[in-house]
């Protein structure tokens, strides 16, 4: 379920990315990614019995099903497939949600015959009430704007990692113009068919030339 829009939506200086391991009841762990100074986003991964889900609503109905009726759990494995993360702020409020991995797909800045690794955005949401609101951690962004950054930093302290993708709908000028203001840029192909709905659009944000 690659590339579900993320409508609803409208990057701080850039901010190094601290890990640290924490330990969940059962012994579950998980990763917290962590910028640094004012913190104006936390992420970890998501599990399935986290009750905020229940109630998330991010104003798209696609989105919101996705979610809520964690499709994104592989429960015969017990992990999450795609990797699913939880965004917070500095009031440890839930901001919203980004079901994101690691994928192999050609550049196309260099024409390089090998395939270089990206990070897939497949679907994001962000709570409705987050909807246009600076964060008070960020004052020069919005909480979407924020999300796209902890994900640009994450992608960044990767290995191998050129940038991020994702895709969508060719007739959402909205989101195409929310994911242009964070500097993702449109492939030269144009939009294709993937379903029955409108065409999708891939998008992408590089970050230097393929290694």
């Amino acid at each position: 379920m690659v590339g579900v829009d993320l409508t609803g939506l409208c990057v701080a200086p850039h901010k190094p990315v601290k890990v640290r391991r924490l330990l969940l009841a059962g012994d579950r762990c998980y990763f917290a990614f962590v910028t640094d100074a004012a913190h104006p986003l936390s992420f970890h991964r998501a599990v399935p019995d986290d009750t905020d889900l229940d109630a998330f609503s991010s104003g798209v109905a696609e989105v919101d099903t996705y979610f809520r009726s964690r499709q994104w759990f592989n429960t015969q494995k017990s992990k999450a497939s795609p990797p699913t993360y939880q965004f917070r702020n500095a009031d440890d409020e839930v901001v919203g949600y980004a079901a994101v991995s690691y994928r192999k797909c050609d550049h196309p800045e260099d024409g390089a015959p090998d395939r270089a690794k990206y990070l897939s955005i497949y679907v994001t949401g962000l709570h409705e009430r987050f909807h246009g609101t600076k964060n008070p951690a960020a004052p020069n962004e919005t909480y979407a704007e924020s999300m796209f950054r902890v994900l640009e930093d994450f992608a960044c302290g990767t290995a191998g990692c050129v940038g991020m993708y994702l895709w969508v709908r060719a007739n959402n000028a909205r989101a195409i113009a929310f994911y242009e203001k964070v500097g993702f840029v449109g492939d030269a192909a144009g939009p294709v068919q993937r379903d029955t709905g409108a065409r999708h659009l891939t998008m992408r944000k590089v970050f230097g030339p393929a290694t």
